[in-house]
């Protein structure tokens, strides 16, 4: 019987401005013969400047550079939202025990602008809302 490939799901992922996230975060992937997945690719798509990143083990991840790693440094690969709001193609991939190589798989990261907190009461200098004098050391 042949070996099937595994099969990753991506979608969207919604992140404020400069959040950090795990890649696991993005994505899943399971493999149809229950074979161990053995590596993980990422790349990043938008090379526009301000736009979301891709961090491993220390490096920041050029943009259109394939990153590989292992299941043990998968914990060690980030993704962090842009400096600006929008979306940020990436594509994720997925090696099975096998040999078995999932499709390239699109992962939507919509970087969006964080909701603001009012601190102050307008037309009142120093005045401070009922949100800010409750959290003791603000937000």
């Amino acid at each position: 019987m042949p070996n099937s490939a595994p099969l990753v799901t991506g979608g969207f992922k919604n992140v404020l401005q400069d959040q950090w996230i795990h890649a696991s975060d993005v994505f899943s992937a399971v493999d149809p013969d229950g074979d161990s997945i053995v590596q993980y690719n990422f790349n990043d798509l938008t090379a526009v400047p301000g736009s979301g990143l891709i961090w491993s083990n220390g490096v920041i991840v050029p943009a259109g550079t394939v990153v590989s790693v292992t299941p043990a440094e998968l914990a060690n690969v980030w993704i962090r939202g842009g400096d600006n709001a929008g979306s940020d193609a990436l594509q994720v991939r997925v090696f099975d025990s096998q040999g078995g190589v999932g499709n390239w798989t699109d992962v939507n990261l919509i970087t969006q602008a964080p909701t603001p907190k009012p601190t102050d009461i307008p037309g009142g200098a120093g005045h401070r809302s009922p949100q800010a004098t409750a959290c003791a050391g603000g937000p």
